[in-house]
């Protein structure tokens, strides 16, 4: 709210679920959309409805899990349309948090569960 002179934010795409949601729906804007595309904290959270109700705002569920085949290719070639120039570029950039060697899943899978991460874990393959 600070970084937006109290005007709160228009989108967010939330990765974490649960626990975030009251707070996220504090955070939108006058018509703001929350995105909810993960739910890695859990998939139950409280919200103050009249918070939604007087921001206007619009929560919007995604997932794969439902989508046909063909739903998730069109998905796949409208990304590509129109983000892939801008990875080409530069402008865009995946954010990196760590990578570990593929012999060293088990330490990836147990730094991923530690939820200290900020970006991507990667393996790699020698």
């Amino acid at each position: 709210m600070a970084a937006t002179e109290k005007r709160g934010v228009d989108v967010i795409v939330d990765n974490v679920g649960g626990p975030m949601l009251a707070d996220n729906i504090r955070a939108l804007a006058i018509k703001g959309r929350l995105v909810s595309v993960g739910r890695n904290a859990g998939n139950v959270g409280e919200c103050d409805l009249d918070q939604v109700a007087l921001k206007r705002a619009s929560i919007i569920g995604v997932t794969f899990r439902t989508r046909t085949a063909q739903e998730s290719f069109m998905c796949s070639e409208r990304f590509a349309a129109a983000c892939l120039d801008g990875f080409r570029s530069g402008a865009l950039a995946p954010v990196l948090d760590r990578t570990f060697p593929f012999d060293k899943i088990a330490d990836a899978h147990a730094y991923m569960l530690s939820d200290a991460q900020v970006g991507k874990i990667v393996l790699t393959i020698d």
